[in-house]
């Protein structure tokens, strides 16, 4: 058997090598900006969207405030109707017997609902 030997030589060039180190220590403190600068961005945009979130619990509160109030007051006015209808149709099954037309008693009906704890609309169904 033949031994064979194996020389490698190796030659550096310090400033080029540390030029390299240098370059690459830049780069991973870029990467490290970056980072932290799309961290920043994902934070702000967590605090954006939890902002949005609340405007739109707010609004949907707001919203459901207003078909209650929109119910009530079909509620209350489709009450006063058939108040009125049961009226005028008393009126005309009695002939007017009281003498007093509807809209006077829905002005009578009115003024004691001020003075009373009855609305006009119970006032007006007892009439």
């Amino acid at each position: 058997m033949a031994q064979s030997e194996l020389t490698i030589k190796i030659s550096a060039n310090v400033v080029q090598a540390l030029g390299g180190i240098e370059s690459v220590k830049q780069k991973l403190e870029q990467m490290s900006k970056s980072t932290m600068t799309t961290s920043e961005r994902f934070v702000d945009f967590s605090a954006k969207l939890s902002a949005v979130s609340i405007v739109f619990q707010s609004v949907n509160h707001i919203i459901g405030i207003a078909v209650s109030a929109a119910k009530n007051v079909i509620t209350s006015y489709s009450a006063q109707e058939q108040a009125e209808r049961c009226l005028q149709t008393v009126l005309a099954a009695t002939q007017n017997a009281v003498e007093m037309s509807a809209t006077e008693l829905y002005n009578l009906s009115e003024s004691l609902s001020k003075v009373t704890t009855y609305s006009d609309q119970e006032i007006i169904a007892v009439e």
